[in-house]
């Protein structure tokens, strides 16, 4: 389970900033689709061409270009550079999970523009928390992922795992694995498929948040 920060906790919309100050963790990545490939590519603050770290402003409407670079990715989750495919992201966000890194999720869209294949439920321009995500639930090689509406209500309405969605009763096994809580809190499962369609930006603090319920 990802113990993360609400993704509501931002400064001026600025997620990375906020969770710099939070964490005290510098690798805040953001992770976008390259539309001309499909794939997606990592950025963060930290200038390869330079070999040093922009500066991170307490308020981001003090940052002048809020600059990010292209950076390799993680080490966890197999590190490397360049840009990687839908599967091979969604793999690393298992693994980013595995060791407790907070993440959060963004669909685009304003003034009434939705997201590509934009679910009714979900909230244009706005950042959701990533809480959990499983490869190959219960071996039937279904990919779902826990994310959570930070303002504490409203979910997809026609995903395939949303609270009274077709999932849970065509996989008995995934529900005895997830023991899913259906109520309208703002949390809710998506398949990998779903994920990807909603959502556009990917949001990763590389810090393992146990860290902070140590004594």
């Amino acid at each position: 389970m990802n113990l993360s920060f609400s993704s509501s906790i931002t400064l001026g919309g600025d997620i990375g900033t906020a969770w710099a100050i939070m964490t005290g963790c510098k690798h805040q990545y953001t992770i976008e689709r390259n539309p001309k490939t499909g794939k997606w590519f990592a950025l963060k603050k930290y200038n390869p061409n330079t070999k040093k770290w922009e500066k991170h402003y307490n308020n981001p409407k003090e940052d002048p270009g809020h600059n990010l670079w292209k950076n390799d990715w993680p080490d966890v989750g197999g590190g490397g550079s360049g840009e990687i495919t839908e599967d091979d992201l969604f793999r690393r966000i298992c693994e980013w999970d595995k060791v407790n890194y907070v993440m959060s999720a963004a669909t685009t869209g304003s003034g009434g523009v939705s997201s590509i294949g934009q679910d009714s439920g979900l909230v244009d321009d706005h950042a959701y928390s990533l809480v959990e995500a499983y490869d190959n639930v219960a071996g039937t090689g279904i990919g779902l992922l826990n994310v959570r509406n930070p303002w504490g209500t409203g979910e997809i309405d026609d995903g395939e795992f949303d609270d009274d969605g077709p999932g849970w009763e065509k996989y008995p096994e995934i529900k005895e694995a997830l023991n899913p809580v259906f109520q309208d809190d703002g949390a809710f499962w998506v398949t990998k498929e779903e994920f990807f369609r909603f959502y556009q930006t990917v949001y990763l603090s590389a810090s393992n948040m146990t860290e902070f319920l140590e004594d």
